[in-house]
């Protein structure tokens, strides 16, 4: 299995790949630019953007959504880069909600400015945002976004959460870095109604190499059960976190193993990147140009048998997909 499938030894029905895995998620990236330059999504210098008209456009957008709802996709994700600097972002959302087989989407922010945009986005017609936090202290957030804009971010969570919007907050924990605040950082959910969620970090800042000691998912559990005895996994209807329970908490935590990629198996998702390339892994190096065949005039079927071929010829898991990568893009021009 080391290897790509081939469309000739494999089936579909209705989006499926050769190991079983039907695909229901599309995660779109709307735009690469960012307000951040968070360490492990973005080089400090020489974070180039994509030309505007390299990007999709909102009409060919949503002309790739009304593809994927024929072909069994549920939810979307709107992610970047930032999606609130995306001009008409809430117009283009509320487009989304056209599609009757689209049941579920959400956003997932850094924040900044998300406060400004919550009441349209929730008569949009959003689902829930993810926010990333990965420090409680200013001084640290400063050195991990390279920003001053801490006091922003937890606006936007406060906000939201007063308007009813589930909320996540996902955290990347860095060795040597904040592993100290696993525990500040879960105790948000004791008061607020979210989930909050531990990631592992993971190589996708746009330069070459590995992470050196990643914190591990064992590492990042041992703390949460050393803290909370009481700590209860539950099972989640989809995604690639684990959930947890913690008696007296109106939150949950959950934890995502990204860098150990022990959810492959169950991986329901694939994503297009700004400039419309379908990634059927995150550690692919984009396997169709969407907007390549949208630009020619290609016909809604074509676009299907063209995603269709690529979703059969998926890779089993993200580190046989590592293998192949050749080049490096940020996070913010894949879309997580």
């Amino acid at each position: 299995m080391g290897g790509m499938a081939t469309a000739r030894s494999c089936g579909s029905a209705p989006l499926t790949d050769c190991y079983g895995r039907t695909i229901t998620y599309l995660r779109i990236a709307v735009t690469d630019r960012c307000n951040l330059r968070c360490v492990y999504c973005m080089p400090e210098e020489d974070a180039s953007c994509m030309p505007a008209d390299a990007l999709l456009t909102n009409s060919e957008l949503q002309q790739l959504v009304s593809v994927f709802a024929a072909l069994g996709v549920t939810k979307v994700r709107i992610t970047g880069g930032e999606p609130v600097l995306r001009p008409e972002i809430v117009r283009f959302i509320r487009s989304l909600k056209e599609y009757p087989a689209i049941r579920e989407l959400h956003l997932t922010s850094n924040g900044v400015d998300t406060w400004k945009y919550l009441d349209r986005l929730k008569d949009a017609g959003l689902s829930g945002i993810n926010f990333s936090l990965d420090t409680l202290d200013p001084g640290r957030f400063l050195r991990f976004t390279r920003r001053d804009a801490l006091s922003s971010v937890l606006r936007s969570i406060r906000e939201a959460v007063a308007s009813s919007l589930p909320v996540r907050i996902n955290a990347v924990i860095q060795a040597g870095k904040n592993f100290d605040e696993i525990i500040p950082l879960a105790e948000l959910a004791r008061e607020l109604p979210v989930q909050v969620r531990f990631l592992e970090q993971m190589s996708f800042n746009g330069l070459p190499g590995t992470v050196a000691d990643p914190i591990t998912t064992e590492m990042i559990f041992s703390t949460l059960e050393q803290e909370y005895p009481d700590l209860e996994s539950f099972r989640q209807e989809s995604g690639t976190a684990t959930g947890y329970a913690v008696p007296g908490f109106s939150g949950s935590l959950g934890i995502i193993s990204g860098h150990s990629r022990t959810f492959c198996s169950l991986c329901d998702r694939i994503r297009v990147t700004p400039d419309g390339l379908l990634k059927t892994c995150l550690y692919d190096n984009g396997v169709v140009s969407l907007r390549d065949m949208l630009r020619s005039g290609a016909a809604p079927g074509n676009l299907e048998r063209a995603i269709r071929r690529a979703v059969l010829g998926r890779y089993e898991n993200g580190f046989i997909a590592e293998c192949s990568l050749s080049g490096y893009r940020t996070m913010a021009a894949i879309g997580g």
